[in-house]
């Protein structure tokens, strides 16, 4: 089966947009496959067999980053959301159109969103001036998946690697709003 996987960016080009400081960095992450299930209600069974194709351990499955970087979110209790590298051998949305099996309705939603990751030794303090969460590592730990909100707006916060790094995922609309206030937090950190 061929895909199409349409990908807006914020400024429309084909490079991914950089802004650099010192103390902060951003830079828009492109190839990333996003597929998005909704249900009534997700079944265990179906959180269960997500989890293993994300790889990702635990029952609980809370919003929570593999090893091999692919994110399991749970949006709510009928809403998942799966963001992987889209240099897979097979597509994700086609993984999981296999296990769900019709019980949910499976969307790919790589089109719907923009990520922009935050990194430096600033990124935390910036981050926090647009959110009302504490991102002390003892709270937000490595591994850790979020939703919040984030000046009026929702946003998807993944904190990775080290303290000082986060991937941020907004809707494709509300992108170039948040890369402006990101821009101007960092300008004045």
């Amino acid at each position: 089966m061929s895909r199409l996987t349409l990908r807006y960016t914020l400024d429309g080009s084909d490079r991914a947009r950089e802004f650099s400081r010192p103390h902060a960095k951003l830079l828009e992450v492109r190839k990333i496959e996003i597929v998005r299930v909704s249900a009534r209600e997700i079944p265990s069974q179906l959180d269960l067999q997500l989890a293993d194709l994300a790889r990702v351990d635990g029952v609980g499955l809370t919003n929570t980053v593999s090893e091999n970087d692919t994110v399991l979110a749970t949006l709510s209790r009928r809403e998942r959301l799966i963001l992987c590298k889209a240099d897979r051998p097979r597509s994700l949305y086609n993984d999981v159109i296999e296990i769900v099996e019709g019980c949910a309705l499976v969307t790919d939603a790589s089109h719907q969103f923009v990520i922009i990751d935050l990194s430096g030794r600033a990124a935390t303090e910036i981050l926090s001036s647009l959110t009302p969460l504490s991102f002390e590592s003892s709270i937000f730990t490595i591994g850790d998946c979020l939703r919040t909100v984030f000046a009026d707006t929702n946003v998807l916060v993944i904190r990775s690697e080290d303290e000082a790094n986060y991937r941020l995922i907004f809707e494709q609309t509300l992108a170039g709003y948040a890369w402006r206030l990101l821009e101007d937090a960092a300008k004045n950190v």
